[in-house]
């Protein structure tokens, strides 16, 4: 009895520090856009609503370049990072934006932009700066922004989809993860395949964003706890035992 209760107990230590080191590694990394204000470090992120009222980001596209299937495919690119925003909504139009239009991000084209900036699209969060400011380390609200694309991007549907992701990712305040070869690696060409989200952009939009665990992590937690559970009733039937 004595020797498959340690080798339980030898598990449930196992199980455990898997968990820390899984966790743990997700957490270590990961770098969202930093600014500064009077010599003070912040994040930037939109504010989040409650479930039942979330807050809306209005993207309008510049009209005039890009086909129906192109701006499918950048806004399939922008709708990957859904499941990390439990508390914001976001619509993509095709047109001029009303006057006043809240939490607005542009989409405009540059056709020099790749050839002035070796880039194939550009993102420009702009955030609340509130008087007076938060301690350093605090979350600054961003409250629009804009994406420029060159227009060469047109026509070619992985590129878009991956700009769409990436470049969107920088309007939730979210930086560049140099060679990580995920959505945030700023290192892709118009022949890159389309790019799938990583442990590093996991872990950049769970520093900023109440992120839903995904359902095989929740299944592995339930049964760790569930075999942790019936170690302890374990433990108190063999104090018991002892005891009498």
């Amino acid at each position: 009895m004595i020797n498959k209760l340690l080798f339980n107990s030898r598990l449930a230590y196992v199980f455990l520090s898997v968990l820390a080191i899984l966790f743990g590694s997700i957490d270590s990394f990961g770098t969202p856009i930093k600014v500064t204000e009077n010599g003070n470090s912040y994040n930037i992120a939109w504010k989040e609503g409650p479930s039942h009222n979330p807050t809306t980001i209005n993207i309008y596209i510049t009209p005039g370049v890009l086909s129906d299937d192109d701006v499918s495919a950048f806004t399939q690119g922008i709708n990957i990072w859904d499941q990390f925003l439990p508390g914001i909504n976001v619509n993509v139009t095709v047109g001029k934006p009303p006057k006043d239009t809240d939490n607005l991000v542009i989409v405009s084209f540059d056709k020099n932009l790749l050839e002035n900036t070796g880039k194939w699209g550009e993102a420009l969060p702009s955030y609340w700066t509130p008087d007076p400011l938060p301690p350093s380390g605090s979350t600054l609200e961003i409250t629009d922004g804009q994406i420029i694309l060159d227009s060469d991007a047109a026509g070619n549907s992985s590129l878009l989809q991956n700009l769409g992701s990436h470049e969107f990712g920088h309007i939730l305040g979210l930086d560049d993860e140099e060679r990580s070869g995920g959505i945030m690696d700023p290192y892709f060409t118009e022949n890159s395949p389309v790019r799938s989200m990583n442990n590093k952009d996991r872990a950049e939009i769970d520093i900023l964003y109440a992120v839903v665990p995904e359902p095989s992590t929740l299944l592995l937690l339930c049964f760790g706890l569930a075999g942790l559970a019936s170690l302890g009733r374990k433990v108190v039937k063999l104090k018991n035992s002892a005891v009498h």
